[in-house]
């Protein structure tokens, strides 16, 4: 945990005083609370600038590396997700829980072989979304995974309740 600490996130670089470094806990307190030391200076996105309602959201999940742009410089803020994007950033957040998100290929296979579509999940996404599908942060009575088709807002908020459920943070 990061107690007291001053940390500033420059370019989406995470940086601390007193050269202390995160764990891989969660800060204690809300780090966009108005009592909270944390400045971000820049986002690296092109597309995500400063005065966005959105941009110290993404800059601070992009420095604790739950999101990815779609390029090394570019986010696409507005544009939807899809299901096995949203399942690879709560598999992220849930590692910064102290979950273990690990899975081996024998046992993603064996986790998302019982899906009629499981063969269409990308390869990066694979051990995330068997993850989710093992812990219950997604529901798996349904016959397809459906990695590419978008995702609801109700749903995300329903995966990250089951998250929270699950680390025992709520």
């Amino acid at each position: 945990m990061l107690n007291n600490s001053q940390f500033t996130i420059h370019n989406s670089q995470l940086s601390l005083s007193h050269k202390q470094k995160p764990s891989l806990r969660p800060p204690s307190r809300n780090p966009l609370s108005s009592n909270s030391q944390f400045t971000i200076h820049n986002s690296q996105f092109t597309d995500v600038s400063e005065g966005e309602w959105f941009f110290d959201y993404i800059s601070v999940a992009a420095a604790y590396g739950i999101v990815n742009g779609v390029s090394e410089t570019e986010f696409y803020p507005n544009s939807t997700i899809s299901r096995q994007e949203a399942a690879t950033m709560v598999a992220r957040a849930a590692a910064l829980c102290g979950m273990d998100t690990e899975r081996s290929a024998t046992e993603v296979r064996d986790t998302l072989s019982i899906f009629d579509d499981y063969r269409t999940v990308a390869q990066w996404a694979q051990g995330a979304l068997a993850f989710c599908f093992d812990v219950g942060i997604v529901d798996d009575t349904g016959l397809d995974i459906e990695p590419e088709s978008s995702i609801l807002r109700c749903e995300i908020a329903e995966m990250l309740y089951r998250l929270l459920v699950r680390a025992n943070l709520i």
